[in-house]
Protein backbone atom coordinates (compact mmCIF):
# COMPACT_ATOMS: atom_id res chain seq x y z
CA UNK A 1 0.00 0.00 0.00
CA UNK A 2 1.30 3.39 -1.00
CA UNK A 3 0.92 6.27 1.47
CA UNK A 4 1.84 9.94 1.34
CA UNK A 5 1.34 11.89 4.57
CA UNK A 6 1.92 15.59 5.13
CA UNK A 7 4.27 16.37 8.04
CA UNK A 8 2.60 19.52 9.27
CA UNK A 9 2.74 19.21 13.06
CA UNK A 10 5.26 17.92 15.58
CA UNK A 11 8.14 20.20 14.55
CA UNK A 12 10.46 22.15 16.86
CA UNK A 13 12.39 25.21 15.75
CA UNK A 14 15.45 27.07 17.03
CA UNK A 15 17.44 30.01 15.70
CA UNK A 16 20.07 29.59 18.42
CA UNK A 17 23.69 29.04 17.50
CA UNK A 18 24.93 25.46 17.64
CA UNK A 19 27.91 25.84 19.98
CA UNK A 20 29.26 22.32 20.35
CA UNK A 21 33.00 21.84 20.02
CA UNK A 22 34.47 18.48 19.02
CA UNK A 23 36.64 16.89 21.75
CA UNK A 24 40.33 16.58 20.92
CA UNK A 25 40.72 12.94 21.87
CA UNK A 26 41.09 10.33 19.13
CA UNK A 27 37.90 8.40 19.93
CA UNK A 28 35.67 11.37 19.19
CA UNK A 29 37.20 11.87 15.74
CA UNK A 30 37.01 8.15 15.02
CA UNK A 31 33.28 8.03 15.80
CA UNK A 32 32.76 11.21 13.82
CA UNK A 33 33.99 9.45 10.69
CA UNK A 34 31.10 6.96 10.84
CA UNK A 35 27.84 7.31 8.89
CA UNK A 36 26.10 8.47 12.05
CA UNK A 37 28.60 11.28 12.49
CA UNK A 38 26.41 13.86 14.20
CA UNK A 39 27.05 12.59 17.73
CA UNK A 40 26.84 16.08 19.21
CA UNK A 41 24.68 19.07 18.44
CA UNK A 42 21.17 19.65 17.16
CA UNK A 43 21.23 16.77 14.64
CA UNK A 44 22.26 14.22 17.26
CA UNK A 45 19.87 11.61 18.61
CA UNK A 46 21.30 12.18 22.09
CA UNK A 47 20.38 15.88 22.10
CA UNK A 48 17.15 16.46 24.04
CA UNK A 49 15.21 19.64 23.24
CA UNK A 50 13.06 19.20 26.39
CA UNK A 51 15.94 18.93 28.83
CA UNK A 52 17.08 21.80 31.09
CA UNK A 53 18.15 24.99 29.34
CA UNK A 54 17.81 23.30 25.95
CA UNK A 55 14.05 23.66 26.21
CA UNK A 56 14.46 27.46 26.24
CA UNK A 57 16.03 27.35 22.77
CA UNK A 58 13.23 25.48 21.00
CA UNK A 59 9.61 26.30 20.21
CA UNK A 60 6.89 24.20 18.53
CA UNK A 61 5.95 25.26 14.99
CA UNK A 62 3.87 23.99 12.10
CA UNK A 63 5.31 23.55 8.62
CA UNK A 64 5.29 25.44 6.24
CA UNK A 65 7.14 27.98 8.37
CA UNK A 66 9.05 31.21 7.65
CA UNK A 67 11.09 32.46 10.59
CA UNK A 68 12.08 35.75 8.93
CA UNK A 69 8.59 37.13 8.34
CA UNK A 70 8.05 37.95 12.04
CA UNK A 71 11.06 40.28 12.15
CA UNK A 72 10.79 44.06 12.10
CA UNK A 73 12.70 45.46 9.10
CA UNK A 74 15.86 47.32 10.13
CA UNK A 75 18.15 49.68 8.17
CA UNK A 76 21.05 47.77 9.72
CA UNK A 77 20.47 45.08 7.08
CA UNK A 78 20.56 45.44 3.31
CA UNK A 79 17.41 46.60 1.56
CA UNK A 80 18.21 44.17 -1.25
CA UNK A 81 16.97 41.41 1.07
CA UNK A 82 14.05 43.22 2.64
CA UNK A 83 16.08 44.85 5.47
CA UNK A 84 15.92 41.55 7.35
CA UNK A 85 18.48 39.48 9.24
CA UNK A 86 18.94 35.91 7.97
CA UNK A 87 20.39 33.83 10.84
CA UNK A 88 21.11 30.12 10.68
CA UNK A 89 18.34 27.96 12.16
CA UNK A 90 17.31 24.34 12.80
CA UNK A 91 14.16 22.23 12.64
CA UNK A 92 13.72 18.88 14.39
CA UNK A 93 10.96 16.25 14.26
CA UNK A 94 10.68 12.78 15.80
CA UNK A 95 9.15 9.71 14.11
CA UNK A 96 7.97 6.21 14.94
CA UNK A 97 8.01 3.43 12.35
CA UNK A 98 6.36 0.06 12.92
CA UNK A 99 7.67 -3.32 11.84
CA UNK A 100 5.14 -3.20 8.99
CA UNK A 101 7.30 -0.48 7.41
CA UNK A 102 10.39 -2.68 7.31
CA UNK A 103 11.45 -3.41 3.73
CA UNK A 104 9.55 -0.46 2.28
CA UNK A 105 10.97 2.52 0.42
CA UNK A 106 10.66 5.57 2.71
CA UNK A 107 11.27 9.02 1.28
CA UNK A 108 10.97 12.56 2.65
CA UNK A 109 9.65 14.94 -0.02
CA UNK A 110 10.38 18.64 0.53
CA UNK A 111 8.45 21.03 -1.71
CA UNK A 112 10.79 23.92 -0.84
CA UNK A 113 13.29 25.00 1.79
CA UNK A 114 14.74 28.54 1.81
CA UNK A 115 17.49 28.72 0.97
CA UNK A 116 20.46 26.39 1.38
CA UNK A 117 19.77 23.47 3.72
CA UNK A 118 21.24 20.22 5.03
CA UNK A 119 19.11 17.17 5.87
CA UNK A 120 20.09 14.77 8.67
CA UNK A 121 18.26 11.63 9.76
CA UNK A 122 19.22 9.76 12.93
CA UNK A 123 22.49 11.68 13.05
CA UNK A 124 23.40 10.77 9.45
CA UNK A 125 23.88 13.33 6.70
CA UNK A 126 21.37 12.51 3.92
CA UNK A 127 21.52 15.34 1.39
CA UNK A 128 21.65 19.09 0.86
CA UNK A 129 19.77 21.53 -1.35
CA UNK A 130 20.86 24.94 -2.65
CA UNK A 131 17.71 26.71 -3.82
CA UNK A 132 14.38 27.78 -2.35
CA UNK A 133 12.45 27.32 -5.57
CA UNK A 134 12.59 23.63 -6.44
CA UNK A 135 11.40 20.50 -4.59
CA UNK A 136 13.80 17.73 -3.59
CA UNK A 137 13.69 14.31 -1.95
CA UNK A 138 15.65 12.54 0.79
CA UNK A 139 15.58 8.74 0.72
CA UNK A 140 15.86 7.57 4.37
CA UNK A 141 15.04 3.89 3.79
CA UNK A 142 18.46 2.66 4.96
CA UNK A 143 18.53 4.80 8.12
CA UNK A 144 15.15 4.10 9.72
CA UNK A 145 14.88 2.40 13.13
CA UNK A 146 11.80 0.18 13.34
CA UNK A 147 9.71 -0.72 16.38
CA UNK A 148 7.55 1.00 18.97
CA UNK A 149 10.53 1.52 21.29
CA UNK A 150 12.70 3.19 18.63
CA UNK A 151 12.66 6.96 18.05
CA UNK A 152 13.81 8.43 14.75
CA UNK A 153 15.00 12.01 14.34
CA UNK A 154 14.81 14.31 11.32
CA UNK A 155 16.97 17.45 11.60
CA UNK A 156 17.04 20.23 9.01
CA UNK A 157 19.75 22.88 9.12
CA UNK A 158 18.92 26.17 7.37
CA UNK A 159 21.89 28.17 6.07
CA UNK A 160 20.20 31.24 4.50
CA UNK A 161 23.23 33.53 4.48
CA UNK A 162 25.45 31.10 2.56
CA UNK A 163 23.89 31.74 -0.85
CA UNK A 164 21.32 34.49 -1.47
CA UNK A 165 19.27 33.94 -4.60
CA UNK A 166 18.16 37.48 -5.41
CA UNK A 167 17.68 41.07 -4.36
CA UNK A 168 14.30 40.67 -2.70
CA UNK A 169 12.73 39.19 0.42
CA UNK A 170 13.26 35.43 0.10
CA UNK A 171 12.22 34.28 3.56
CA UNK A 172 13.94 31.44 5.36
CA UNK A 173 12.87 28.08 6.71
CA UNK A 174 10.82 25.12 5.52
CA UNK A 175 8.57 27.34 3.43
CA UNK A 176 6.54 24.64 1.66
CA UNK A 177 4.94 21.36 2.82
CA UNK A 178 6.93 18.23 3.65
CA UNK A 179 5.58 14.77 2.84
CA UNK A 180 6.45 11.30 4.10
CA UNK A 181 6.16 8.83 1.21
CA UNK A 182 6.08 5.06 1.77
CA UNK A 183 6.00 2.56 -1.10
CA UNK A 184 7.12 -0.95 -1.95
CA UNK A 185 10.74 -1.15 -3.19
CA UNK A 186 9.42 -1.46 -6.76
CA UNK A 187 6.80 1.22 -7.27
CA UNK A 188 5.64 4.22 -9.25
CA UNK A 189 8.00 7.09 -8.51
CA UNK A 190 6.96 10.21 -6.63
CA UNK A 191 5.12 12.45 -9.11
CA UNK A 192 5.72 9.61 -11.51
CA UNK A 193 2.62 9.89 -13.73
CA UNK A 194 2.56 12.53 -16.46
CA UNK A 195 -0.30 12.93 -18.95
CA UNK A 196 -0.34 15.23 -21.99
CA UNK A 197 -3.71 15.54 -23.76
CA UNK A 198 -3.33 16.53 -27.44
CA UNK A 199 -6.34 17.66 -29.43
CA UNK A 200 -6.50 15.77 -32.73
CA UNK A 201 -9.92 16.98 -33.85
CA UNK A 202 -13.15 18.31 -32.38
CA UNK A 203 -14.13 14.77 -31.43
CA UNK A 204 -10.79 13.14 -30.72
CA UNK A 205 -8.07 13.66 -28.08
CA UNK A 206 -4.83 11.71 -27.85
CA UNK A 207 -3.49 11.33 -24.30
CA UNK A 208 0.22 10.60 -24.06
CA UNK A 209 1.08 8.94 -20.72
CA UNK A 210 4.51 8.58 -19.11
CA UNK A 211 4.80 6.47 -15.98
CA UNK A 212 8.14 6.48 -14.14
CA UNK A 213 8.85 3.31 -12.17
CA UNK A 214 11.60 2.94 -9.58
CA UNK A 215 13.18 -0.29 -8.36
CA UNK A 216 15.23 -0.13 -5.14
CA UNK A 217 15.73 -3.91 -4.97
CA UNK A 218 18.93 -5.79 -5.72
CA UNK A 219 17.20 -7.93 -8.34
CA UNK A 220 15.23 -7.05 -11.44
CA UNK A 221 11.49 -7.40 -11.78
CA UNK A 222 9.00 -7.58 -14.65
CA UNK A 223 5.79 -5.65 -14.07
CA UNK A 224 2.63 -4.82 -15.97
CA UNK A 225 1.56 -1.18 -16.25
CA UNK A 226 -2.13 -0.61 -16.91
CA UNK A 227 -3.46 2.89 -17.57
CA UNK A 228 -7.14 3.76 -17.81
CA UNK A 229 -8.92 6.90 -18.98
CA UNK A 230 -12.67 6.62 -18.65
CA UNK A 231 -13.42 3.28 -20.37
CA UNK A 232 -10.24 3.11 -22.46
CA UNK A 233 -7.39 0.88 -21.21
CA UNK A 234 -3.83 0.25 -22.36
CA UNK A 235 -1.49 -2.39 -20.91
CA UNK A 236 2.30 -2.52 -21.22
CA UNK A 237 5.01 -4.75 -19.79
CA UNK A 238 8.18 -3.25 -18.30
CA UNK A 239 11.42 -4.75 -17.06
CA UNK A 240 12.81 -2.97 -13.99
CA UNK A 241 16.57 -3.20 -13.53
CA UNK A 242 18.06 -3.22 -10.00
CA UNK A 243 18.37 0.26 -8.50
CA UNK A 244 17.21 1.92 -11.71
CA UNK A 245 14.30 4.04 -12.91
CA UNK A 246 12.27 3.04 -15.96
CA UNK A 247 9.88 5.23 -17.95
CA UNK A 248 6.91 3.53 -19.62
CA UNK A 249 5.30 5.39 -22.57
CA UNK A 250 1.65 4.75 -23.43
CA UNK A 251 -1.05 6.45 -25.47
CA UNK A 252 -4.86 6.43 -25.24
CA UNK A 253 -7.28 8.10 -27.65
CA UNK A 254 -10.48 9.54 -26.17
CA UNK A 255 -13.51 10.29 -28.34
CA UNK A 256 -15.77 11.94 -25.76
CA UNK A 257 -14.61 15.55 -25.47
CA UNK A 258 -17.71 16.67 -23.55
CA UNK A 259 -16.87 14.44 -20.59
CA UNK A 260 -13.24 15.54 -20.35
CA UNK A 261 -10.55 13.41 -18.75
CA UNK A 262 -12.26 12.21 -15.60
CA UNK A 263 -9.83 9.70 -14.17
CA UNK A 264 -6.44 8.18 -14.81
CA UNK A 265 -5.27 5.05 -13.01
CA UNK A 266 -1.93 3.36 -13.33
CA UNK A 267 -1.03 0.14 -11.53
CA UNK A 268 1.59 -2.59 -11.61
CA UNK A 269 1.31 -6.33 -11.28
CA UNK A 270 2.45 -6.03 -7.65
CA UNK A 271 -0.82 -4.29 -6.81
CA UNK A 272 0.62 -0.77 -6.53
CA UNK A 273 -1.72 2.03 -7.53
CA UNK A 274 -1.36 5.68 -8.34
CA UNK A 275 -4.55 7.62 -8.98
CA UNK A 276 -4.85 11.10 -10.46
CA UNK A 277 -8.18 12.82 -10.93
CA UNK A 278 -8.90 15.62 -13.40
CA UNK A 279 -11.91 17.20 -15.02
CA UNK A 280 -12.61 19.41 -18.00
CA UNK A 281 -12.79 23.12 -17.09
CA UNK A 282 -15.01 25.31 -19.20
CA UNK A 283 -13.97 28.63 -17.59
CA UNK A 284 -10.61 28.20 -15.85
CA UNK A 285 -9.42 31.05 -13.60
CA UNK A 286 -5.80 32.14 -13.57
CA UNK A 287 -4.13 32.59 -10.16
CA UNK A 288 -3.29 36.05 -8.89
CA UNK A 289 -1.75 37.66 -5.80
CA UNK A 290 -5.24 38.24 -4.31
CA UNK A 291 -6.47 34.75 -5.26
CA UNK A 292 -3.47 32.38 -5.36
CA UNK A 293 -3.82 28.92 -6.81
CA UNK A 294 -4.44 26.27 -4.16
CA UNK A 295 -3.23 22.69 -4.32
CA UNK A 296 -4.86 19.46 -3.25
CA UNK A 297 -3.39 16.09 -2.45
CA UNK A 298 -4.48 12.73 -1.08
CA UNK A 299 -2.91 11.46 2.15
CA UNK A 300 -2.82 7.89 0.94
CA UNK A 301 -2.88 6.15 -2.39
Amino acid sequence: MRSCTQLKDGWKFSAAAENFSTPLHKQAHYKGAKTENRLRGFASLSYNTDEGKCSELWSPVTVPHDYIVTQTPSPAFTGALGCQDYPEAWYRRNFKFTENDRGRRIVLCFEAVATRCEIYFNGCFICENHTAYTPFEADISDYVKFGETETNLLAVRICPTAEHEGWWYTGAGITRPVWLLKTDPAAIDHRGVWVRPVKVSDTLWRCEIETTLVNEKSEGETVTVQSEIDTKTVVSEAVLLPYEKTVVHQCIEVQSPDSGIRSIRTCTAAGLRYCAMARKLTKPKLPSASAPRSSARTDSI
